[in-house]
């Protein structure tokens, strides 16, 4: 019975996480969407790079969500890796962004538009699964305390003023959803999954090693809670591979 009562709770408490991090995203989300527009209102850009960053120069909703490296990402998905000078060169950048947004792209008809829908799932998957991962960890006060802190996680992950980033046709959604379903796996013991995430975590920037690295020592720390098989250890191992 108890076994079932925990089953139960765990199934309830996972519906509850993504109804949350939904309702959270929306609502964050369309903030922000009027705070791009009103920017945009504004905008007023002279000098060699302005061209360059004039994605949508007639939508100011959009053309705000292509920023600072997003030219970089948008010459790897036209022309590959190259040498260029100073920032027009694609040499530093990862590559699973990019390969993301293009086959993201080839479904909605847009590599640009791919890549924010990218970015905005990214921005859900990592809220739900940081919750989840507050709840493995048990942190706070057993039931209610730790309900709490996942609802405060969600909240942080999708409130922060910084979570504009996650929104820009750049990585740092798609990294931060990387790092978080990759502790998860480990907390969970999904080795399998804990090495497609480690992959896509170095595959999308460098400090997935990182990571990497924090990962192996979470394993290491619970390996009495969470048995770490040959398997599991060899999957952590290949985790830089991307």
């Amino acid at each position: 019975m108890k076994l079932l009562a925990a089953m139960t709770e765990d199934r309830e408490s996972r519906w509850s996480d993504l109804g949350r991090s939904l309702l959270l995203y929306l609502v964050t989300r369309s903030a922000l969407a009027l705070f791009i527009w009103l920017t945009g209102q504004h905008y007023d850009c002279h000098g060699p790079r302005c061209l360059d960053r004039a994605f949508f120069p007639d939508n100011f909703l959009i053309n705000g969500l292509f920023q600072w490296d997003a030219f970089q990402y948008r010459q790897l998905l036209e022309r590959g890796y190259y040498l260029g000078d100073g920032y027009d060169t694609t040499a530093p950048y990862f590559p699973a962004f990019s390969l993301l947004a293009w086959g993201t792209g080839k479904l909605v008809g847009s590599p640009l538009l791919g890549g924010i829908i990218v970015n905005h799932l990214a921005s859900i998957g990592g809220a739900y699964l940081l919750s989840r991962l507050v709840r493995r960890l048990n942190i706070g006060e057993p039931t209610e305390g730790r309900r709490a802190v996942a609802n405060e996680e969600i909240l942080i992950w999708l409130a922060s003023p910084l979570t504009f980033f996650y929104c820009v046709f750049i990585t740092e959604a798609l990294f931060a959803f990387a790092s978080v379903a990759l502790l998860w796996a480990v907390a969970r013991g999904s080795w399998s999954f804990a090495l497609a995430a480690g992959i896509l975590a170095t595959a999308t920037r460098n400090a997935g090693l990182v990571v990497a690295a924090c990962a192996l020592l979470l394993a290491w720390e619970r390996r009495r809670e969470v048995r770490v098989s040959s398997t599991g250890w060899a999957c952590l191992a290949l985790t830089p591979a991307g």
